[in-house]
């Protein structure tokens, strides 16, 4: 007699019956209205169903719905990496990070299933390491200085080290 309020939905949700008033009418056209009906395929609904059935006793009725597919929203650093200070030509540490995936009927879930982009030898002064899941995308805070040269060391010497007077240095073996 009376449709739900609501016929839209976002797959994994269950149908809701709130506001759907369901009559019987009988042979003699005496109608009543019902509480004690059953639901058909209306838990867990999927994207390529289009109605729900009601049954009471041996009849039966369909309603129409439609179900979109339940699309992630938004990525969620829900827990920054522990460390987001490089010097240039480190890689990106994910240690530390949780990501979050939010879908658009609100369910939520923790993934390590995403990629970061420009992660590797970090460039100076890069600001941000970009994660990726799906389609949606979410930016890190990163800093990254100049790794500047403070010194020079002699690791191994070379072969010769004695010299008479007017020979040229030889590096072999340094």
């Amino acid at each position: 007699k009376t449709p739900p309020t609501k016929t839209d939905y976002i797959e994994g949700q269950n149908f809701d019956k709130t506001g759907m008033v369901i009559e019987v009418i009988y042979k003699n056209g005496y109608t009543k209205a019902i509480s004690d009906y059953t639901i058909t395929n209306g838990t867990n609904l999927k994207t390529d169903q289009t109605v729900v059935t009601i049954s009471y006793e041996d009849k039966s009725v369909t309603q129409a719905i439609t179900v979109e597919k339940n699309s992630i929203v938004e990525l969620k650093i829900k827990t920054t990496p522990t460390k987001t200070a490089y010097f240039e030509g480190q890689n990106f540490d994910k240690s530390g990070m949780v990501i979050e995936v939010v879908y658009k009927n609100g369910s939520t879930k923790i993934t390590s299933d995403y990629t970061i982009t420009n992660g590797t030898n970090l460039k100076a002064d890069q600001r941000v390491v970009t994660i990726s899941y799906g389609d949606k995308t979410v930016n890190q805070s990163i800093t990254v200085e100049k790794n500047n040269i403070v010194g020079l060391k002699i690791k191994t010497p070379p072969t010769k080290v004695e010299y008479k007077e007017g020979q040229d240095f030889d590096k072999t073996g340094m």
